[in-house]
């Protein structure tokens, strides 16, 4: 298994972080964020990344819960 390059993990982060801008703004709905992080983990779940993808989950939690 090929491991996620340090270049990926830093993509997803930048993206979560756009995705909550958008979201914020109104542009995009939670549906559609979790289809995007839900994609992006299926990818990562088929590379040796199982402690990335647990903490983009927490990145994930900490940017979306619902207050």
């Amino acid at each position: 298994l090929i491991p996620l390059f340090p270049l990926e993990i830093q993509k997803i982060n930048i993206t979560l972080k756009k995705l909550k801008a958008m979201k914020d703004r109104g542009e995009i709905t939670m549906p559609e964020i979790d289809n995007s992080y839900h994609s992006w983990q299926g990818y990562a779940s088929h590379k040796n990344s199982h402690k990335t993808v647990i903490e983009m989950e927490k990145l994930y939690q900490k940017l979306f819960e619902e207050a």
